[in-house]
């Protein structure tokens, strides 16, 4: 007679993935990690198209983000990252709106009308998806080596 595996942990396993899956970007959670940022006072732009470049400092690497109504830019671009290493993100929009990045911890960014900051560090190398909840844009695919 052929021994059979028990089906009870392959079946909790395949629910649990499965509610992991659904939920999550659609969750309205507020688990944000490290602080919230405020936007700041003074509405500047930037002089060129956003994108990723290196900060005065070799441990640090900004991503700049424009947004003006539903256009955002970048737009699903691929921008490598250091994991392990603080990566800050600059939005300049002339409206509220929410960045998600979907690391582990999941870190949430709330921003107003001007120039807002967040900085933040992505520990595990992979893929993390960056979206703008308002306009629902995927922004960028941190690929954090």
């Amino acid at each position: 007679m052929p021994a059979t595996l028990p089906r009870r942990p392959y079946a909790a396993a395949l629910a649990a993935a499965a509610l992991l899956l659904l939920a999550g970007c659609g969750s309205e959670s507020s688990g944000s990690s490290g602080s919230t940022a405020a936007p700041s006072s003074s509405a500047s732009s930037l002089a060129s198209a956003p994108s990723s470049s290196p900060s005065s400092s070799s441990s640090s690497q900004t991503v700049a983000v424009r947004i003006e109504g539903e256009k955002v830019t970048p737009r699903n671009k691929r921008i490598q990252v250091e994991a392990g290493q603080p990566l800050t993100v600059r939005v300049v929009s002339d409206r509220d709106g929410e960045l998600h990045v979907h690391s582990s911890p999941e870190t949430t960014f709330d921003f107003g009308p001007g120039t807002s900051t967040k900085t933040f560090t992505i520990a595990r190398p992979g893929i993390v998806e960056m979206e703008e909840h308002v306009s629902d844009t995927l922004v960028a695919q941190l690929e954090a080596r």
